[in-house]
């Protein structure tokens, strides 16, 4: 499974948000977040140092590890959580964990959406300093150059025909191209990519490469490669060149850029295995500045420019699947106007950064809707702005941020449909639906209810790590819900009903009162419309005229869902998502009839 019973802690990589908002361990009286807020606002400095901005080196950092006495190092900033300590949602013992050491990594695990920055502003001591990190050399062997002369060709072509690359006397090439590519200029152009992506990853060619990079296609420069017969049939076998070699499962993608009067067109191609998927995406124009986020397996690959000109935020986002590309097309403010250049190249620009470090984007969303879903639960509608696009993965989440008196706080709602139809998982990248139950007493649950149609609010980047390839192998879907630990469960009901048509789904929700379930009418009427879904509803807290069952999760509830067949097939998929405690019994459970481990799945936050 994605987690087991000793792992399902808040540290576990497998956690989602389940839009619940609640904390993991019962706060002592005036612990909450809204306490904490006072108190860092009638103590304006909680870090011991009286307002001093210290240099805090590795080895004064771990003397400070115990309750009374807790450093922690975040992102390289220290701070004193001797004071947060009570105020802690995951208890002490699990800040414990963290303290007298660099827990950035173990803080991106549990709750990276979190704000610590604001949260901890009045506990800062100062920055971490010290030896430098020493980096482990790479365990792949790095291939020189030359061996591309020797490959075995089927062709005619001779090794005259490929300019000899590692060597920096090699004749120019005798074509320029200038511009936009078109006929056999396109191809050039397309092997120009190949080539340079696999140049980029060979260590021995970087005065090659910069040549590239220097008299590249893009404005009015030429391309630094003599054109042969031996081209078109050599490059688009590249890929084995490293075949068989230990070279990265996910390389980083290469890109180009036309225009012609009217549009400028950008194209990102993935070089690796990964492929790029329309809901992987996330792209954002403000102003001049286009960003771009795509996911390839465990990793986000940035493209960030300042434009050289302006552009409409109103543009066209295309992904091509089987091409492994995205196509961005954006609309020039001056027609007829050419661009000697696509921009100027930001920080992050042309970057593949692993999942847990890269940093997530945030841009200002418009309420548009707002509906009561239950007596304590609504549904929000987010318009993203006018240059923004974002799909939203299956069993993937959102983080909200919003101002509460000064300080920034942030939750994680994973996103649903406004509605259980066929027609309502297609998205155009404009608008996210979320869930939220709201707490009277919560910190940022009250004022997203107080939010007017028209108010603003944060949204950042999409997180996650559910993938859909997990669903497509399933034939039997059981899904366990407590509360609103039913929003993830939402698309993947759909996913289950209106798109595989052939899964068998058993959905189990558990609440407290019949007016706590979410949606009982809707889910009813499916159950009675599809006979692969059957549903079933149990309540810990009935009245007297309820005749569903009973109680909480226990193996009797689950073991008729898993009949012998069932539990030991491959195509089993068994989804859990509530509150901690629940989900930990629900995989006990499982666990108690040898259900397999990796046919599990909890989301856990």
């Amino acid at each position: 499974m994605n987690t087991s019973a000793n792992s399902l802690a808040p540290g576990d990589p497998n956690m989602s948000a389940t839009g619940s908002g609640r904390v993991k361990v019962s706060l002592g009286p005036g612990r909450s977040l809204m306490d904490w807020i006072r108190l860092t606002h009638a103590n304006p400095n909680l870090s011991g140092v009286n307002g001093r901005f210290l240099e805090v080196t590795y080895e004064e950092l771990m003397k400070h590890n115990k309750k009374d006495d807790a450093w922690i190092c975040l992102k390289g900033r220290v701070y004193n959580v001797t004071p947060y300590m009570d105020y802690h949602p995951g208890g002490v013992d699990e800040l414990l964990k963290g303290v007298g050491k660099d827990a950035t990594d173990l803080f991106n695990q549990v709750h990276k959406w979190v704000n610590f920055e604001s949260m901890l502003e009045k506990c800062l001591i100062g920055k971490v300093v010290g030896p430098a990190v020493q980096v482990r050399k790479s365990s792949f062997p790095v291939p020189r150059i030359p061996f591309i002369k020797k490959l075995q060709r089927t062709d005619t072509a001779t090794s005259e025909d490929v300019p000899d690359i590692s060597d920096e006397t090699s004749p120019k090439p005798a074509v320029s191209l200038k511009g936009p590519c078109n006929g056999s200029q396109q191809s050039c152009a397309t092997y120009y990519l190949v080539l340079k992506g696999i140049l980029s990853r060979i260590s021995s060619c970087k005065k090659y490469l910069n040549a590239l990079n220097t008299s590249g296609i893009a404005g009015n420069q030429s391309l630094s490669f003599r054109p042969s017969a031996m081209f078109p049939r050599f490059l688009p076998r590249w890929g084995w060149l490293w075949k068989g070699r230990s070279l990265p499962s996910v390389l980083s993608p290469c890109y180009e850029w036309f225009q012609d009067d009217s549009t400028v067109t950008i194209t990102i191609q993935s070089m690796g295995d990964a492929i790029i998927e329309e809901d992987k995406v996330v792209a954002d124009l403000s102003g001049k500045t286009l960003r771009i986020r795509i996911r390839l397996s465990k990793y986000f690959y940035f493209f960030h420019v300042e434009l050289q000109d302006n552009v409409y935020s109103s543009y066209n986002v295309q992904v091509k699947c089987k091409l492994k590309c995205l196509e961005i097309q954006l609309v020039k403010e001056k027609n007829c106007v050419s661009w000697s250049s696509l921009g100027s190249f930001l920080a992050d620009h042309n970057k593949l950064v692993p999942l847990k470090n890269a940093e997530s984007f945030s841009r200002s969303c418009t309420l548009v809707n707002k509906d009561s879903v239950t007596h304590d639960i609504t549904l929000f509608s987010l318009a993203l702005p006018q240059g923004s696009y974002m799909w939203v993965p299956i069993g993937h989440h959102v983080t909200l941020e919003h101002d509460v008196k000064g300080m920034r706080i942030s939750r994680s709602y994973t996103p649903v449909i406004p509605a259980l139809k066929a027609d309502e998982e297609a998205s155009d990248g404009k608008t996210v639906h979320l869930m939220i139950k709201i707490y009277p007493d919560g910190a940022l649950t009250p004022l997203l209810k107080a939010l007017e149609i028209g108010d603003k609010v944060d949204m950042k980047d999409t997180e996650g790590d559910f993938e859909l390839s997990t669903l497509q192998r399933c034939q039997n879907l059981i899904l366990l819900a407590a509360g609103t630990g039913f929003t993830p469960m939402v698309r993947l009901l759909h996913w289950g009903i209106f798109v595989a048509r052939q899964i068998n789904i058993n959905l189990m929700t558990f609440n407290k009162t019949v007016r706590d379930i979410i949606w009982k009418e809707e889910l009813d009427r499916l159950q009675e419309q599809h006979n692969r879904l059957r549903v079933q509803h149990i309540l810990s807290e009935p009245d007297d005229s309820w005749e569903g069952a009973r109680g909480r999760v226990r193996s009797e509830l689950l073991e008729p869902l898993l009949p012998e067949d069932i539990r030991q097939s491959d195509s089993l998929l068994v989804c859990i998502c509530g509150p901690l405690p629940f989900t930990k019994a629900a995989v006990k459970c499982l666990e108690d009839l040898q259900c397999p481990s990796t046919s599990v799945h909890a989301f856990l936050g």
